[in-house]
């Protein structure tokens, strides 16, 4: 299961203009982009891409220096992976793009993917998705930095220094490429265990 937000798309109010005309005008327009901003039928997530936290953690814990905080080390190291994930989701956005609509022609006939205008190719549909960027084991990843998890204060707050990070790196993905970059959370990572082993 997916546990992206589809929020608002900041592709629809364009798209709603030209419809709007469209309609005005007396020419044939597809009504869903006449209904709402927060459209969610149609609508997912292009692609995905995980950041593995604790293993960021392990990295901060080997490169961190003497003077230096290690949840400071761990954030440039997060920023970075931030960073690089953007740069993969594009590229991803651009390979599923120059796909001819034929190779997966039942999504865009059949109105699975919202917003499709077949003079102006798949991009018109993918533009309403989601480009995710993922993270898994943030609770491992703060017993790694700071020896417990959220469920404390001090974890708490840097929990949500993490999350933050996250969520203004998004915003200015968002702001600067008009697509909607989002993040998803995996609430569980399976076969890491930070603690006592009891």
């Amino acid at each position: 299961m997916c546990r992206t937000a589809n929020g608002y798309d900041v592709n629809w109010f364009n798209d709603w203009v030209i419809a709007a005309n469209k309609f005005i005008a007396g020419e044939s327009v597809d009504y869903n982009f006449l209904s709402t901003g927060q459209q969610k039928d149609g609508r997912g997530n292009i692609c995905p891409a995980t950041i593995i936290l604790p293993t960021l953690a392990m990295e901060a814990k080997k490169k961190v220096k003497e003077d230096q905080d290690i949840i400071e080390c761990f954030m440039s190291i997060l920023d970075k992976a931030i960073t690089d994930c953007k740069d993969e989701l594009i590229e991803r956005y651009n390979w599923i793009g120059a796909q001819d609509s034929r190779s997966a022609s039942f999504m865009y006939d059949n109105g699975t993917m919202f917003g499709y205008i077949p003079q102006e190719g798949i991009k018109s549909a993918l533009k309403h998705g989601t480009l995710a960027v993922g993270q898994i084991g943030l609770s491992e990843a703060l017993k790694i930095l700071i020896g417990c998890d959220h469920t404390t204060k001090k974890g708490m707050k840097v929990a949500k220094q993490i999350e933050q990070l996250f969520k203004d790196r998004c915003a200015e993905f968002k702001e600067k490429y008009q697509l909607n970059f989002g993040v998803y959370y995996t609430p569980r990572f399976s076969g890491c265990f930070v603690g006592d082993n009891k």
